[in-house]
């Protein structure tokens, strides 16, 4: 074997062992968004049977720490979406991101809440072959995210966005801003990002 061959075959065992520890950070991943699921309803009131199973294995904790379950929820859920974030933030993750995931679209995904947000984009941009739905930077590290978009449609009366959140904030608000080939600004509008 060759000093090359060696060079090469160093390299695709290193190559397989991120990937293991890859594939192991997803599944820590994929199972904290599971946790964080069941927090965000508890927070928004759900009601029913898994509420009360959540509350009753979250009462014992938030109690074993001496605070008040509302208060042990939003902070356990800051901690996964923390957790989220660093695992997202991981060189590795990013580079697989851009390379191998690129082209995996999340649309088949999207929760039957975003069907209007759906329908409207394959009716308004039916050009869209070779993109792939994607979830943009956490929005709470960066102070604005721009986005060029080609309105081709007379008579628009509307922009409907939906925003995704790891954690329902506490705090912040979202805005947007539609601002005219020329630089003017057509129309701006905020909302309090917190519950």
């Amino acid at each position: 074997m060759t000093e090359e061959q060696k060079q090469i075959e160093e390299l695709k065992q290193a190559l397989e062992a991120r990937e293991r520890k890859l594939a192991q950070a997803m599944r820590v991943l994929a199972d904290r968004q599971v946790e964080v699921e069941k927090l965000k309803a508890a927070l928004l009131g759900s009601e029913g049977a898994a509420l009360s199973e959540l509350r009753a294995d979250l009462v014992p904790a938030a109690a074993s720490v001496g605070q008040p379950l509302d208060e042990y929820a939003r902070g356990k859920g800051r901690q996964l979406a923390q957790a989220m974030q660093t695992v997202r933030n991981r060189r590795l993750v990013r580079i697989l991101e851009r390379t191998v995931y690129r082209k995996q679209s999340q649309w088949d995904l999207l929760a039957p809440a975003f069907q209007q947000l759906k329908d409207d984009t394959v009716l308004y941009a039916p050009t869209l072959e070779g993109y792939a739905l994607r979830a943009s930077v956490n929005l709470q590290f960066v102070p604005l995210l721009t986005y060029r978009v080609e309105l081709k449609r007379a008579g628009l009366k509307g922009v409907l966005l939906a925003f995704v959140f790891d954690f329902p904030p506490e705090t912040g608000e979202l805005g947007i801003e539609l601002v005219s080939a020329a630089g003017q600004i057509l129309t701006q509008v905020s909302v309090a990002a917190a519950l």
